[in-house]
């Protein structure tokens, strides 16, 4: 019998103390808040881009960088205000919903040139939604706007079917 309580005991406390050796779980990162300048255009209307540069919040990002105008209409703002700035031709989310929870990519230019990009490594096949600062965003499967496409316009939004799918984007 005593045997017994003293198993039972041992038990209970390997289900209630917590084992030195197991490690908490590490935190999750912070979502990054990324923007990449186009710094020139190709004859093939594929942009040139600068480095990413990330930022802890969004308005950090715009802040940082300089950005006259961003979402929604930042093209029409840009133009009306008669200054020479810059302007997101959209900004892109990990997460459908316009949610920025999960990181976002903003691409910066100074007009919507009908120029496209390939996707990083770090964001191909991972956008959910854009907000669009050009009239029309349009998101393909492939590389160099190559299969099935999807385009976001006004202000934007979800990708739908494209949902973590877009290779390449194009401005206009």
């Amino acid at each position: 019998m005593f045997k017994r309580i003293l198993v039972a005991g041992a038990l209970v406390a390997a289900v209630v103390i917590p084992s030195a050796g197991v490690a908490s779980a590490a935190p999750e990162a912070a979502p990054q808040h990324c923007v990449v300048r186009v710094t020139g255009q190709r004859a093939s209307g594929e942009m040139t881009l600068s480095a990413p540069r990330c930022y802890p919040t969004f308005a950090k990002a715009m802040s940082a960088e300089g950005v006259t105008a961003w979402g929604e209409g930042a093209a029409a703002r840009l133009a009306s205000s008669g200054v020479a700035g810059s302007m997101t031709l959209a900004i892109h989310y990990d997460l459908t919903g316009l949610n920025p929870a999960g990181g976002t990519t903003s691409t910066v230019g100074s007009g919507c040139t009908g120029g496209w990009l390939n996707a990083s490594a770090a964001w191909n096949n991972r956008i959910g939604s854009t907000a669009n600062g050009c009239p029309n965003v349009g998101h393909h499967d492939g590389s160099n706007l190559t299969g099935d496409s999807f385009t976001t316009t006004g202000g934007g939004g979800n990708l739908g079917t494209m949902n973590n799918r877009t290779s390449s984007i194009q401005y206009y």
